[in-house]
């Protein structure tokens, strides 16, 4: 069996086993390993199937003996939106955004890192439209010691050679949420770090930035696993 095939059949080995007795997601595991293609992998991505719920807490609780066992569709994932990202315009600067909820202690973690690079742990969900990042972070009463924030990103694909995103909202199960999706390995420059009395959220300014992308293709390299600058860890630095 090829490399790349008995990489897949190890990663829904694992699936099967995880959900044995979820017949819904067994039936998708087989739809999977009958009709997927390295075409299809953003489209797997957005349908928020087992992919996305085992892939992202691997990589979120940075396992890395789960991360290489889903290395077979993390790196189609990363082929494929370095692949629509070479389709876009390069000519102008995107603004993105992402909402979402944040312990206090990441966010103190944030503010005295404001200047310094971070490397986020996931693909990262980001969209045109504010008010879609909005919905996302959330509204009303949220859990103890969760804070909102609401990420801008400033993105310049004309500067960028190691910084990949792509818009998909064409492909995804979801196109109303406009949504442009970062790969692994993306480093961003904290610019600033401010609470929006209005909305109740905290404001991060990023700049998408080459900035750091050796110390990631490191990291990879002394973890000894082929990921292709596909590392889940979150760091800081000058």
């Amino acid at each position: 069996m090829p490399a790349d095939e008995q990489a897949k059949e190890e990663m829904l080995q694992i699936c099967s086993n995880y959900y044995q007795a979820n017949p819904r997601e067994e039936r998708i595991i087989q739809e999977y390993r009958e009709s997927s293609n390295e075409d299809q992998a953003i489209h797997w991505y957005t349908r928020n199937t087992f992919f996305f719920k085992l892939a992202n807490q691997a990589l979120r609780t940075e396992d890395m003996l789960l991360v290489y066992r889903f290395r077979h569709w993390i790196k189609q994932l990363c082929l494929a939106i370095e692949c629509e990202h070479c389709k876009q315009s390069q000519d102008h600067s995107w603004t993105l955004y992402s909402g979402f909820r944040l312990h206090e202690e990441e966010l103190e973690r944030l503010k005295k890192s404001i200047g310094s690079l971070i490397s986020i742990n996931s693909f990262l969900s980001t969209t045109h439209d504010i008010a879609i990042a909005r919905i996302f972070a959330g509204q009303g009463i949220i859990e103890d010691r969760l804070v909102r924030v609401l990420l801008h990103i400033q993105a310049n694909p004309a500067r960028l050679q190691s910084v990949f995103f792509a818009d998909i909202s064409q492909i995804s199960q979801f196109p109303e949420e406009n949504e442009v999706l970062f790969s692994l390995g993306s480093t961003f420059r904290i610019l600033s770090i401010d609470f929006d009395e209005a909305f109740q959220y905290w404001i991060v300014q990023l700049n998408a930035t080459d900035d750091g992308s050796d110390r990631i293709y490191e990291y990879c390299q002394l973890a000894n696993y082929d990921l292709c600058s596909t590392s889940p860890m979150i760091y800081f630095g000058t």
